[in-house]
């Protein structure tokens, strides 16, 4: 059996096998009646198992003649060969037999016992071979319909599987965001039926994938889903929202919050257990946001805004923690979009750039200002990224964020009646990830120096270590160097925090670098505290590299860096971040300086 035989003998179903008996019995009297035959047999062995033999006989046809046709019947129907037709002219009856094909292919056979009076030769071959052709061709299109209904359930599975694969998120293979958003909307109709949507945060996964790396990562990030679906009741719907973010809709019953706290209880208890085989320490702890329908809201976008405010409260408060949402929390997160704007478009209009001065540790000249982004709320007070941290997780909300920072703060420092022929203080820019995979990000900020008229070699673009991680040669390393060709300037952030620092120093399109406050602020405590700061600065300075020092905060500490050698600095110590670092509405704003030796007087008598 040739493979399409083999595969349309798997297509026959029950159905397909009934609509051939059907097909047997209407046309069972046609073939008896044209090949003035007494007995007929049907044979679909090759396709159809257990359809071997079909013999139908003339009613009031004489028994022995009869029993004599079957016998001879079931002989033909034994044949292994299908011939093109076996007659023996000489026997009574005569017995022919017809392969049923169709386009070379053989659904089974037809054998018809004639009565000798009633044979004549040719003419009756000639008849019952039409007769087979009919026969075949109606037997064919129920072939044709079974091979259809295999295609088709063939298809239904694969757009079942389809379906569940683009409901699925790969790594963790829980719904991701769409889906479960989806289902959680679906899940919160009916106000009698109480749940809690939980958001959960995997507290320093970060730094997890810089120190362990990305695919030590994955494999904590399966653990944890794991964990959420074995420790979660069977019904709880599970998904992935971000990177290191998980949600969950879970029922909630009577009992309300003592339920939560217990369940929240058994969870950590989970994760804790199962991630410690990981064989590594500090993992499993997460931040846990929570929002309740439908006491707090029955539309699910509010919700989750809800949950994502009362998220970020945890990771506030010290992460590993749980917090419920509550009113007083919605100053702070994505939430009070509502309250202080029309869209998500109107609310970026309430962040507004601050600058911190960056100073020449040498000469106390301001070289320029890092520019920072502040919330404004309707009361004029000013809050922190930290504060509207979720917005960074939407690209598209970044990206504008971003744009609208640039711009803004473009317009600070050309505004009033700067000496065209004065030097411009170095504007340092934060972007995000968002903006580097962005092909058109360089070109936009190309067209924003263009209409205030500042160059290229007046902007210093900041990154991240977090930020830089990728392939040389992606869309981020693309961007950096379109940047530093076009005459800007790149400055690698945080440095000496991740574990991939040094390698992006040496390799990526970087000129400057700032050490992270976390080795600058022990700095003036002694001999062992300066030797980290020491090495980066010797590190920095052999691949050239410009160095800034963050987070100087006290006079010894800019004596210590002095003496190090360090080329700039950027602290408390010099001012935080204004709104307008005054004065900026003149030629002199180009030649703000900080009287050092002022500053470090005291430690110098002390010395």
């Amino acid at each position: 059996m040739g493979h399409k035989e083999e595969q349309l003998r798997l297509a026959w179903s029950p159905k397909t096998r009934r609509d051939l008996e059907a097909l047997v019995d209407d046309v069972t009297s046609v073939v008896l009646r044209m090949c003035n035959a007494s007995a007929v047999a049907f044979d679909f062995g090759p396709v159809v198992s257990g359809m071997s033999l079909d013999i139908r006989v003339v009613d009031g046809a004489d028994d022995a003649a009869l029993s004599h046709a079957r016998f001879i019947l079931v002989e033909a129907a034994a044949q292994g060969e299908i011939m093109d037709e076996w007659l023996d002219a000489d026997a009574d009856p005569v017995v022919v037999r017809f392969p049923l094909d169709v386009d070379d292919y053989v659904l089974g056979s037809l054998a018809v016992a004639i009565p000798a009076d009633q044979w004549a030769g040719e003419a009756s071959v000639t008849r019952c071979r039409d007769v087979a052709r009919m026969v075949a061709l109606n037997a064919s299109q129920t072939s044709v319909v079974a091979k259809l209904e295999l295609d088709l359930a063939e298809i239904n599975q694969r757009l079942q599987t389809m379906a569940k694969n683009a409901e699925r998120d790969p790594l963790t293979e829980v719904k991701n965001k769409t889906a479960f958003e989806r289902h959680a909307k679906a899940r919160m109709m009916n106000p009698e039926k109480p749940t809690a949507l939980i958001a959960f945060d995997l507290d320093g996964f970060k730094s997890v994938n810089d120190i362990y790396g990305h695919q030590f990562g994955d494999v904590y990030l399966k653990t944890v889903a794991d964990t959420l679906r074995k420790s979660f009741p069977e019904n709880s719907l599970i998904g992935r929202t971000g990177g290191d973010e998980f949600c969950i809709v879970t029922d909630l019953p009577a009992s309300g919050r003592s339920y939560l706290n217990n369940l929240l209880a058994r969870v950590r208890a989970s994760l804790q257990r199962n991630v410690a085989y990981l064989g590594k320490p500090d993992l499993g702890r997460v931040s846990i946001g929570i929002s309740l329908y439908p006491r707090q809201s029955t539309k699910f976008d509010e919700l989750f805004g809800f949950a994502d405010t009362a998220l970020y409260a945890s990771k506030r408060a010290g992460r590993n923690t749980t917090t419920v949402f509550h009113a007083s929390l919605n100053l702070f997160g994505p939430s009070n979009v509502r309250q202080t704007a029309q869209s998500p478009g109107e609310f970026i209009e309430h962040i507004v750039p601050h600058m911190q001065p960056i100073v020449d540790l040498e000469t106390g000249l301001c070289s320029g200002f890092e520019v920072l982004a502040r919330w404004k709320t309707p009361e004029g007070q000013f809050y922190e990224p930290l504060h509207f941290e979720w917005m960074f997780r939407d690209y598209r909300m970044a990206k504008r964020l971003t744009r609208h920072i640039i711009e803004n703060a473009l317009e600070a420092f050309c505004a009033g009646t700067l000496d065209p022929g004065a030097d411009m203080p170095d504007i340092w820019i934060n972007v995000t990830a968002f903006d580097l995979l962005d092909p058109e990000f360089v070109f936009d900020l190309q067209s924003m120096l263009l209409a205030y008229d500042v160059g290229w070699d007046s902007i210093v673009i900041e990154v991240s270590e977090q930020i830089a991680l990728g392939q040389n040669g992606g869309q981020l390393y693309r961007s950096l160097e379109e940047i530093r060709r076009r005459g800007g300037r790149v400055a690698l952030d945080d440095f000496g925090t991740g574990h991939a620092g040094l390698q992006h120093v040496q390799d990526w399109p970087v000129d400057i670098v700032k050490i992270d406050k976390f080795f600058t602020g022990p700095v003036a405590h002694g001999e062992n505290s300066e030797v980290v700061v020491e090495a980066l600065l010797r590190i920095a300075k052999r691949l050239g590299r410009t160095v800034v020092a963050e987070g100087v905060e006290t006079p010894m500490q800019l004596t210590a860096l002095q003496k190090l050698g360090c080329a700039f600095g950027q602290g408390f110590l010099f001012g935080a971040a204004e709104p307008l670092p005054p004065p900026l509405h003149g030629p002199e704003a180009r030649l703000r300086q900080f009287d050092l030796q002022e500053m470090t007087r005291e430690v110098s008598k002390t010395g």
